[in-house]
């Protein structure tokens, strides 16, 4: 037992030399590397969210946005239309204009998205050459997600072109609100009245 005690005391001596000699010397005069703190190598964090759908400043991005704007109420818009001007060719006007909101919307979305597949395509290619296979693999699984959205984006361009789809929502959801319009002018002025 007298030799392991023997070995613990010189290795608490050295340790405490070492740390002394250490203050007081350079790393280059030990021969040691200089210590690297664990912060700069390690993250403490988890990975940070590579949504495709937002881009830093938290603006929406990509097929959420195209999705955010079909969903939007236009029944009431063409409720206050109706109320204002109360005309079948404003109607259809203010129609195209909200499927022409839709196509330039989709356009948008669309170049991102072709923006997006070519940084992923390089990167896929330059962590390739440098070996990294995970990140690759990361990088893949994105770009799979890019495509797929680019088919639903492709669907929804074509809903535009023929009228149908999802698309067909903007144009219900204006007449409705544009008929409802015309009724509650119609009831408003004969509808109160004694004949």
């Amino acid at each position: 037992m007298a030799i392991f005690n023997l070995f613990r005391r010189k290795i608490s001596n050295e340790a405490a030399n070492s740390s002394t000699a250490a203050s007081a010397t350079s790393p280059v005069a030990t021969n040691q590397p200089p210590r690297v703190p664990k912060e700069i190598f390690i993250e403490e964090n988890g990975p940070e969210n590579r949504s495709l759908t937002f881009k830093s400043n938290g603006q929406k991005v990509g097929i959420d946005l195209i999705y955010d704007y079909l969903q939007v109420d236009f029944e009431r818009k063409g409720y206050e239309d109706a109320i204002t001007h109360p005309d079948e060719s404003y109607k259809n006007d203010n129609i195209n204009l909200l499927k022409m909101d839709l196509a330039i919307l989709v356009q948008k979305v669309d170049s991102y998205y072709t923006e997006r597949l070519k940084e992923l395509d390089f990167h896929i290619e330059s962590r390739k050459r440098s070996g990294l296979v995970d990140l690759v693999m990361e990088l893949n699984s994105q770009k799979e997600v890019v495509l797929s959205h680019m088919e639903r984006l492709n669907g929804i361009k074509n809903d535009i072109e023929t009228g149908n789809g999802i698309t067909k929502r903007v144009e219900l959801s204006y007449q409705r609100g544009f008929s409802r319009g015309l009724s509650s002018i119609t009831k408003s002025k004969f509808m109160n009245q004694k004949l």
